[in-house]
């Protein structure tokens, strides 16, 4: 199918709203291409936790919240239009291995791989 674009509710998101967490999550060798055009995140704004509606969300690719450990291996994250916010965002997350995972740079986006309250981060350049 040319220009399909997949829905949001298939993106990759992860998300424990629970006490305990997801115990693991493995993307390995996928390549996803996300329509963009979202605005900066801001301290200010709450997320809320998961309705029945789709909301935004602090980041544009993978956003991963209450998740025990996330592997990343192979991941290409592409856009069709620039968008504001990390391309990789995590909260409350014990591990993350990222392995080979590519994004795009966006200019005025500082920081594309944004953590919070996350102990451990293994970053392995492409092989």
């Amino acid at each position: 199918m040319t220009g399909w674009k997949p829905p949001a509710f298939i993106v990759p998101h992860s998300q424990s709203w629970a006490d305990a967490p997801i115990t693991n999550v493995a993307l390995r060798n996928i390549q996803i291409e996300f329509v963009g055009g979202g605005k900066a995140w801001t301290a200010d704004q709450v997320l809320k936790g998961p309705g029945v509606d789709v909301r935004p969300l602090p980041g544009w690719g993978i956003y991963a919240r209450g998740v025990e450990r996330l592997s990343m291996d192979n991941v290409k994250l592409k856009l069709s239009a620039d968008d504001q916010r990390p391309a990789i965002m995590a909260e409350r997350v014990k591990r993350i291995d990222v392995i080979g995972v590519h994004y795009p740079r966006v200019p005025g986006v500082s920081e594309p791989f944004v953590t919070n309250q996350v102990e451990r981060v293994l970053r392995v350049p492409s092989r």
